[in-house]
């Protein structure tokens, strides 16, 4: 087991952040996915979905979201005890038939079944994620904590799809209020990045799985416990809470 999954492995199951993450960081982006690919499945756990992003000195890049993190509207997390970063607002396509990388758009969205807008929950192993290098954080699941599934919506209205306006309160206080936007303009570009790539890990995508495309609205600092309320036009209101 590589030095670096073992602290990933212990931080996870300790609660305790990982110290050295700067000198057992990844010395490239194969390595960073290998030390992924074998945390995770150390962990025993179930892919139910994907991270997606597009880094300039990169290019795109994946995580996986494990299914025991993965919780409808009104459900609830247990809060990490250390390392909570905050919340991102993500539009999310879930599939309805399995597909295998490499595939472009037409091919994603013919497999494709519904979108929906979702809430990840950010929080990192290492010490400082300002100071740990990225290879590091995309090791560690690009700190992925959960993920909260709003409503499902058919995937025929995605055409046509705006991004709505979106009010954000957290214990009942307002976090953020205004329209959603992503940075790349439109969201399915780093999923159709990502999967018009090819690699061992991640190269099938089970019927059921989703990939969450990034955030709308930057990251909202939050500190738990906490009540999560999302409230988006077109959308049914996403509730979770962090314990």
């Amino acid at each position: 087991m590589l030095p670096l999954t073992h602290a990933l492995l212990q931080a996870r199951a300790s609660s305790r952040p990982v110290a050295g993450a700067v000198t057992l960081a990844p010395a490239d982006l194969d390595a960073a996915l290998a030390i992924q690919a074998e945390a995770f499945q150390a962990r025993g756990e179930d892919v139910a979905g994907w991270k997606v992003a597009v880094r300039p000195d990169l290019g795109p890049v994946a995580a996986p979201i494990a299914g025991s993190r993965v919780i409808r509207s009104g459900g609830q997390l247990a809060a990490p005890e250390r390392g909570l970063l905050g919340i991102e607002i993500e539009l999310a396509v879930r599939l309805g038939t399995p597909i295998r990388r490499p595939i472009d758009r037409a091919g994603l969205l013919a497999a494709a079944d519904a979108f929906l807008v979702g809430v990840e929950i950010c929080a990192t192993r290492p010490t400082d994620v300002r100071s740990a290098p990225f290879l590091a954080l995309l090791a560690d699941d690009m700190s992925n904590y959960g993920y909260v599934m709003g409503e499902a919506l058919p995937l025929e209205k995605l055409a046509a799809f705006e991004l709505p306006r979106c009010q954000v309160m957290v214990n009942g206080s307002e976090i953020f209020s205004g329209p959603l936007s992503h940075p790349d303009g439109d969201p399915l570009t780093p999923a159709l990045s990502w999967l018009g790539t090819s690699d061992s890990w991640g190269a099938s995508l089970d019927a059921g799985q989703f990939i969450t495309t990034g955030a709308l609205c930057g990251l909202l600092p939050i500190a738990g416990p906490c009540q999560i309320e999302v409230l988006a036009e077109r959308f049914g209101p996403i509730r979770s809470w962090l314990t």
